[in-house]
């Protein structure tokens, strides 16, 4: 089984070598920058894929701001025939979104008594979803098995390959994309919340150039990220790049990501309101957006919440064809390549 994840910037695409619960862990893995267009990500797909000699079944996932996720108690006793029907009357109670316009999945996340077992629904627009699959048509000798989201794939990554307070705190585990953030909560490993937003690398990206006038090439090298060796060695060349320029970081944060802020306010509060969690303990970052220098340590300072980033090849168990500054784009290509093959 492996993972390809299909962001809107770059395609990963993990793969274990192995099994999962193997100690070291070898992982496969490759990403490549893509036009936002289904032609070119569908050549790149497939030129990773040559790349890594790579043809077993696989799993995508899709991410939108419209994915509706809710977490709704049912008695233990409801008898699996009738699931899907008590779950459906219990969610038409809430949402207002038509849902016939979206597929609908649900999974039993934890259970809440000897009676009740907390159940995580989920629905994504279908339209988004045939968009994914439609990237992937083009692969030959391997199969779409399965479609799950970018924030249950990342929570798989993290619950295997996260750092050991994962099993007692509360956490809100932030992926941030070029334009896409799945923010997941999560408490001792179990999804209490998740959200997809409308914020990314993207919106630093163009408040950078908007704020100081410096070309879009200029503000996306200075935003050091490094995916190719020449750009990595350039950064690390340049560490005074924002200094030369009159950059203040802390501004383009405090205009760029008011989104990312006021979500991750509500988010907690929401979830303290309806008794799901005491507090938050921590705030993980991820994705190639979180890269950007400085971008946890204004989360902590704004937000009041320590903040730190995780890179998963970071982990001394993972070793195999990957390198380690790779490691904050891949998550979610990860968390598929956990998935099992149901078909």
């Amino acid at each position: 089984m492996f993972g390809i994840d299909l962001g809107s910037k770059y395609i990963k695409v993990c793969k274990f070598v192995g099994h999962e619960n193997d100690s070291p862990l070898s992982i496969l893995c490759a990403m490549k920058s893509v036009k936002n267009t289904v032609d070119d990500q569908s050549k790149s797909v497939t030129d990773i894929l040559n790349e890594l000699k790579i043809k077993e079944n696989y799993y995508i996932s899709v991410n939108s701001v419209d994915t509706i996720s809710r977490n709704i108690v049912l008695p233990k006793s409801i008898k699996q025939k009738d699931m899907d029907s008590a779950v459906m009357t219990n969610i038409e109670q809430t949402v207002q979104e038509d849902l016939n316009k979206m597929f609908k999945s649900y999974l039993v996340t934890k259970e809440i008594s000897d009676k009740e077992n907390n159940i995580l629904f989920i629905a994504t627009p279908k339209k988004r979803i045939n968009e994914r699959i439609q990237i992937t048509n083009e692969i030959t000798n391997s199969r779409l098995v399965g479609v799950s989201t970018d924030s249950i794939a990342l929570t798989n990554a993290f619950n295997l390959l996260g750092p050991d307070y994962k099993s007692e705190e509360t956490i809100i585990l932030v992926n941030i994309g070029d334009v896409f953030t799945n923010m997941v909560v999560l408490h001792k490993k179990e999804i209490v919340f998740m959200k997809d937003i409308s914020f990314g690398g993207s919106d630093m990206t163009k408040e950078i150039a908007s704020l100081y006038a410096i070309p879009q090439d200029l503000a996306e090298r200075s935003k050091k990220i490094p995916i190719s060796d020449d750009l990595a060695e350039y950064l690390k060349r340049n560490d005074d790049l924002w200094d030369k320029v009159g950059l203040s970081m802390k501004g383009v944060f405090k205009k760029s990501s008011a989104n990312l802020l006021e979500t991750v306010f509500r988010t907690i509060e929401y979830c303290i309101t309806r008794q799901a969690i005491v507090s938050v303990d921590r705030i993980v970052l991820t994705g190639g957006g979180s890269v950007v220098k400085g971008l946890d340590v204004f989360i902590k300072d704004t937000l009041g919440i320590p903040t730190e980033k995780w890179n998963p090849f970071e982990n001394n168990e993972v070793h195999g064809l990957v390198k380690k500054e790779y490691g904050y784009f891949m998550p979610v290509a990860l968390g598929l390549a956990l998935e099992k093959d149901n078909g």
